[in-house]
């Protein structure tokens, strides 16, 4: 493409909404409020905390402002954001760590 090329520059915004709107077609969760992996052996959600469940934000995938406040009512919820050190790589038990108490 070339420097100034406007309908090379359209034809990459376009494609990256559509990219976004492909993310929130398939990953987001509208019960739970955030994205989850995508299982396509089972044709469903794997509905299970991982960080990795908020990287559509670095996408610009969140459709209104709202987006912003459900995901994190969800990562409160999970109870991923009380352990000490930092946030888990996931929340199934392994023993290593456990959340704070309150």
């Amino acid at each position: 493409m070339k420097v100034g090329n406007s309908s090379g520059g359209d034809y990459y915004l376009q494609t990256a909404d559509e990219l976004k709107m492909a993310i929130n077609a398939v990953l987001w969760d509208e019960e739970q409020g955030c994205w989850f992996d995508y299982n396509h052996e089972k044709h469903e959600r794997n509905i299970q905390f991982y960080p990795s469940n908020i990287i559509p934000l670095w996408a610009g995938a969140q459709e209104s402002p709202d987006t912003i406040t459900r995901i994190l009512s969800y990562l409160d919820s999970t109870g991923a954001l009380n352990y000490p050190g930092g946030t888990p790589s996931s929340l199934r038990p392994s023993g290593e760590c456990q959340p704070r108490q309150s």
